[in-house]
């Protein structure tokens, strides 16, 4: 009767697309699945989303050129949230030419509720390293730590803003050289810095995005 229904939920069920829609000249074809699927009385939940064969992607890093830089498609998705549109992005690397370390992103774009039942278009891009990156800077080897080391930029419809945040922290090895320095050869490894912030915003108040050198890796 009507007083049993509690609802149905799946975690996840899938299929592959058939070969025609298949990527490059390989036999990986593009895997979609639907996750943690709910239907209740609050309506329908869900998320669909696409990625290469066995969770590979969808466009290789070495495939995929954005201005000079590999970039690669991993996973590429929506989220219905109650029968309402919730959020659609996108997944996957990038690589740097100069640095050549990778790192990894997730852009999503969503609406926000403005009170008073409205709502306004949100962007949102993340980008952090893929492990701990090193390259040279001047006469130091400067090696990030991924844990404390991101790049968010977000946009709002409504007022045009856009807020851009990069933060890092690791360690600097300076060490000079003969031909550099002539008769002072300089050696300092492992100087930490931490809580390096730039940004066009002032960092939230309660926000726990801050770097804790004491917790970083010697």
């Amino acid at each position: 009767g009507e007083g049993l229904w509690q609802g149905l939920y799946m975690d996840e069920i899938g299929c592959y697309l058939p070969p025609v829609f298949k990527k490059g000249d390989n036999d990986d074809r593009i895997d979609v699945k639907m996750k943690q699927l709910l239907w209740d009385k609050s309506g329908l939940s869900f998320t669909i989303a696409a990625t290469g064969t066995g969770g590979n992607d969808l466009v290789g890093i070495e495939t995929g050129k954005l201005g000079g830089w590999g970039i690669s498609l991993h996973e590429v998705g929506a989220a219905m949230v109650q029968g309402r549109f919730g959020c659609t992005y996108f997944t996957g690397m990038v690589k740097a030419p100069l640095i050549g370390g990778k790192g990894k992103y997730f852009t999503s774009f969503d609406k926000v509720d403005k009170g008073a039942g409205g709502n306004d278009l949100r962007m949102f891009f993340h980008m952090e390293p893929d492990g701990d990156p090193k390259f040279d800077f001047f006469l130091a080897e400067v090696k990030l730590e991924e844990k404390y080391t991101h790049l968010d930029v977000r946009y709002t419809h409504s007022n045009k803003q856009t807020d851009v945040e990069l933060e890092m922290a690791g360690h600097i090895t300076i060490a000079g050289s003969e031909e550099v320095t002539k008769k002072l050869d300089v050696n300092i490894p492992g100087v930490a810095f931490s809580g390096m912030r730039l940004a066009n915003f002032a960092n939230p108040k309660g926000s726990n995005n801050s770097s804790d050198v004491q917790n970083m890796t010697f």
